[in-house]
């Protein structure tokens, strides 16, 4: 859980209201996590995206330890936040969501 909390404006904050969220669940050994990140390490998901029949966006967080400098750049970075920006700033994170929803909602009308 640390390592999503890295890169965080508060990263003590983030990492706590994580561990509010998971509760008391069992935690995964370190094998099956590093496991896990070397598989999304290797993930490409671009040709899936590319066939989707609806609009996708693609946030990263600007500071986001989990994501490749690549990958940060191939979509739209939110600034001053790591891998939780849910946790660390919510109120950031649906004002951009918001903002893409509005923007395609509003293509979508025109349209039609």
């Amino acid at each position: 859980m640390r390592w999503q909390a890295q890169g965080e404006p508060n990263a003590r904050q983030a990492y706590q209201r994580l561990h509010a969220l998971l509760g008391d669940s069992p935690k995964a050994d370190h094998e099956t996590l590093s496991q896990g990140l070397d598989w999304l390490a290797t993930l490409n998901n671009q040709a899936r995206l590319a066939a989707a029949n609806c609009p996708i966006v693609t946030l990263t967080g600007e500071h986001d330890p989990l994501m490749s400098p690549g990958q940060r750049r191939a979509g739209e970075c939110l600034s001053g936040v790591g891998h939780c920006p849910m946790l660390s700033q919510p109120h950031a994170l649906t004002a951009e969501i918001s903002r893409h929803a509005a923007r395609m909602t509003n293509a979508r009308t025109e349209v039609v």
